[in-house]
């Protein structure tokens, strides 16, 4: 497979940037404009490499959840020799002054009893500036924050007084990059606000792998249609993010070389046989 994405795109595999998020819906921005692309399945993840701009990328949805994202993401690593990971998709405000659409990029990854995977600093703040996007801490948590009062939890035990985001998948895909000993940046954008609630059910309505099932959502709403305008709105925030974070993601690479910094692998390192 790595053959493949060299073939296919005519570049050197070494400068291969990885791109992950949960759902398409998160990447079909970023898959819109490749070039040369083809596609291909990681495991359960629908895979697509090509160009972005002038770079060769390999752009993965690798289905919601932790066992999912770090499942592909340790997959397509070994697949493909990338140079770094972008993290990329729709995150939920936990601190107030978040609101829907902002830009932030992780200055740590953390699960909640866990010690935080810090980002290299200078590397956060030049894609801070780079992109507009805001530096903030990213919870992953095992399951949905859906109450306006979990969130605050949350955010008051891992905010810091700071900018910080919740979701279902970041931790997972920064401990396969640190496994691989791939270099990792977490760019995500906010869909619901600290203020907003999801329907409680939406939590039961995930398989067993963490994947949220829409034609379990489509039954519960039937149920209860009251929460269908916040979920179309969701949608569409979602839709409006990926939008600008495939902008974000292309502005940061375009400006990565002349910017002169790169990130550190942190982690476990290993010989890769592609390198």
């Amino acid at each position: 497979m790595t053959h493949q994405a060299s073939e296919a795109t005519g570049a050197n595999p070494t400068e291969v940037t990885a791109i992950v998020a949960a759902m398409p819906e998160e990447v079909r921005s970023i898959w819109r404009r490749l070039t040369r692309q083809a596609a291909c399945r990681v495991g359960r993840a629908r895979v697509l490499h090509g160009r972005l701009g002038r770079h060769v990328v390999v752009v993965a949805a690798t289905g919601e959840g932790d066992k999912l994202a770090r499942a592909a993401t340790a997959e397509l690593l070994r697949a493909f020799p990338a140079r770094r990971l972008i993290v990329t998709g729709a995150a939920g405000a936990l601190s107030l002054g978040l609101r829907a659409g902002a830009l932030v990029v992780a200055d740590q990854v953390r699960r909640p009893g866990a010690d935080p995977m810090r980002a290299e600093g200078s590397l956060v703040e030049w894609a801070a500036r780079a992109s507009g996007a805001r530096p903030a801490h990213v919870i992953t948590t095992p399951a949905i924050a859906s109450s306006v009062t979990a969130k605050a939890a949350l955010d008051e035990r891992h905010g810091d007084g700071g900018a910080a985001v919740v979701d279902l998948e970041s931790a997972a895909y920064v401990e396969a990059a640190d496994d691989a000993g791939v270099p990792w940046l977490v760019l995500r954008t906010v869909a619901d606000t600290a203020e907003e609630s999801l329907p409680a059910w939406l939590e039961g309505c995930r398989d067993a792998a963490g994947a949220i099932r829409r034609g379990r959502v489509a039954w519960a709403l039937v149920g209860d249609p009251r929460p269908l305008p916040r979920l179309l709105e969701m949608r569409r925030r979602i839709a409006t993010g990926g939008r600008a974070a495939a902008r974000a993601v292309l502005s940061l690479l375009d400006t990565w070389p002349a910017a002169g910094i790169e990130i550190r692998p942190r982690g476990r390192t290993r010989a890769r046989e592609e390198l």
